[in-house]
């Protein structure tokens, strides 16, 4: 049975759902699919560390696993029924669906436990009165009355995950879109390049010509081969202007998302009458956004393992299936090595340039 890699984490958006499992106080298996389990305290350290930390953060991870010849260890505090708290490499954690592996993604601590845990809370604490409210549910009229919660299925319009995960409706009627997050910085617009073009395409054609104009400017020509490891991680803030709309995304995307819910993976709840507590907040849009601050696109490489040499050469002239340039594939195999993420904070020595005009 596959164990947790620095390879895995750097393929996907893993590094985003590995910070999220942790921060989030979720579980792993010990092992493979049957190992015991092991519930994350939220603590972590470095082997270079002399303390705990909390709040572990995308960047530093990717830091972390981009470094393959360190002997550094990432060692997170977990918790199991049978035992006290220990630190336990993160190589010891088997490898589940959520990372490219096979168990179940709700068993091991994914986001779909978290929307299922929201949906059962609302409609176990509606079943009593026919209506709960929730304190920090807020929309322009005030804290609406809810009747139900249930979970958005299907894909969006481009085959993507849509970007509302969860429905709630209100005693009128009126359904609010609700995307689901973790504690940890999250990563955002889950639809990728082909959701961001839906969204905002102006935008995303200046972040193309942004690299482009970088690469340019460090002398590198079309069709060069160079190591992987020589290009840095790039990182562009958003203009604020486009931020809500990203947020929001639109009905091809699965939106328009009215509300954040931010909170543990376990979700859990006490009732006091018609109200609601959780252990996890709802924000609107425009709550969410001040509460963020800075967004900004990250622009690193996937797939690495994927050439062993550890080459890649420079494309613009060749388009990729959203029609922008590739930038990088792989030397060996021509596989796109491009991924574009949103989050909302870099790592202290992150490259970061300004967004072409």
């Amino acid at each position: 049975m596959a164990k947790l890699t620095k390879a895995d984490l750097l393929k996907r958006g893993n590094v985003a759902t590995f910070v999220t499992r942790v921060n989030g106080k979720g579980q792993f298996k010990l092992g493979d699919a049957n190992g015991k389990p092991q519930v994350c305290t939220g603590r972590y350290k470095f082997s270079e560390d002399n303390s705990f930390r909390t709040k572990l953060n995308e960047g530093d991870v990717t830091v972390f696993c981009e470094d393959r010849n360190s002997q550094r260890k990432l060692m997170i505090e977990v918790d199991s029924p049978m035992s006290a708290p220990r630190m336990r490499n993160f190589t010891e954690f088997y490898k589940d669906k959520d990372f490219g592996g096979v168990s179940a993604k709700s068993g091991g601590g994914g986001s779909e436990r978290q929307e299922s845990g929201l949906i059962d809370a609302i409609n176990e604490a509606v079943f009593p009165t026919g209506y709960v409210k929730i304190p920090t549910f807020r929309t322009s009229v005030g804290i609406p009355e809810i009747i139900s919660a249930e979970k958005k299925t299907g894909m969006s319009a481009v085959g993507k995950e849509p970007y509302i995960d969860i429905y709630i409706t209100d005693k009128r009627g009126k359904k609010h879109g609700v995307s689901c997050k973790g504690r940890s910085a999250p990563s955002l617009a889950g639809g990728g390049v082909a959701g961001l073009k839906v969204v905002v395409p102006g935008l995303i054609t200046k972040l193309y010509a942004t690299i482009e104009d970088y690469l340019k400017s460090q002398g590198l020509k079309e069709g060069d081969i160079v190591k992987i490891d020589s290009i840095p991680d790039l990182y562009i803030k958003i203009p604020e202007n486009y931020v809500e709309k990203i947020l929001v995304g639109t009905p091809a995307m699965g939106g328009p998302v009215t509300h954040m819910y931010v909170g543990d993976m376990d979700v859990r709840a006490t009732q006091t009458g018609s109200t609601l507590n959780l252990n996890g907040e709802f924000y609107t849009i425009e709550q969410y956004q001040k509460k963020i601050g800075d967004f900004y696109f990250r622009v690193r490489k996937r797939d690495v393992d994927s050439e062993p040499a550890g080459d890649m050469k420079i494309i613009y002239n060749s388009k990729n299936r959203e029609g922008f340039p590739k930038l990088f594939e792989g030397a060996t195999r021509q596989k796109n090595l491009v991924r574009i993420v949103i989050q909302d904070s870099t790592p202290n020595q992150a490259k970061i340039l300004t967004l072409k005009a």
